[in-house]
C-alpha cells in the first residue's frame, strides 16, 4: 500500500482561497483543498499530465474561464497513464 505525502494544492496555489476572474476580485474558499492549502496524495502520483500540475483546464471559451481539471480532481497529482506513441 503507498503511503500518503502532503502537497501544496495546485489549484489554489497553496494559498486556501481562490478569485474570481473580474473585475473586482471576490476570494472564496478554494475548493479543492478546502482552506487548508495543502492535499494529501499518493506517494506514487506524479504532476499531472493534463494540466501540467496547475490543477486547472482553460475552457476555451472567449473569455477563457479556468475550470478544475477532470483527471487530477484540481489537485495537480494524478496517476502516471502510459499513452502510446503515435507512429
Amino acid at each position: 500500500m503507498a503511503g500518503l505525502v502532503k502537497r501544496p494544492c495546485a489549484y489554489c496555489g497553496g494559498r486556501g482561497r481562490v478569485a474570481n476572474m473580474g473585475i473586482m476580485p471576490i476570494w472564496k474558499t478554494c475548493v479543492v483543498c478546502d482552506g487548508f492549502r495543502f492535499v494529501f496524495t499518493p506517494n506514487s502520483f506524479v504532476k499531472c499530465q493534463y494540466c501540467g500540475g496547475t490543477g486547472r483546464r482553460s475552457t476555451g471559451a472567449t473569455f477563457r474561464e479556468l475550470v478544475r481539471c477532470k483527471n487530477c480532481r484540481g489537485t495537480g497529482w494524478a496517476e502516471l497513464l502510459l499513452i502510446p506513441s503515435q507512429r
